[in-house]
């Protein structure tokens, strides 16, 4: 038992914990709409920005910026509890 009197458990290997996500956050975005995963994609996985993102899909930032909250919002949704994407604030 910890000193917080929680008890202590073995996290699973990372490379189990790892596949294993990496294997639902793959099902997950091939259920998304092509435009929720191409921003998802874009933003969140290839590090761009807003802008270079709504140069690259040819439309506004605030296109991008209302795209991807949703996008971040159904990958909640399929990835279920305890998988949650983390959301800038840019």
């Amino acid at each position: 038992m910890g000193d917080d009197g929680l008890v202590d458990l073995p996290a699973p290997p990372a490379t189990e914990r790892d596949s294993a996500l990496a294997a639902r956050i793959e099902t997950a975005l091939t259920k998304l709409p092509a435009g929720y995963r191409a921003i998802l994609v874009l933003h969140d996985v290839e590090g761009l920005s807003h802008e270079e993102c709504a140069a690259i899909l040819d439309c506004r930032i605030g296109t991008c910026k209302s795209q991807l909250h949703k996008a971040r919002a159904r990958m909640r949704e399929l990835l279920g509890p305890g998988v949650a994407p983390r959301e800038d604030a840019d």
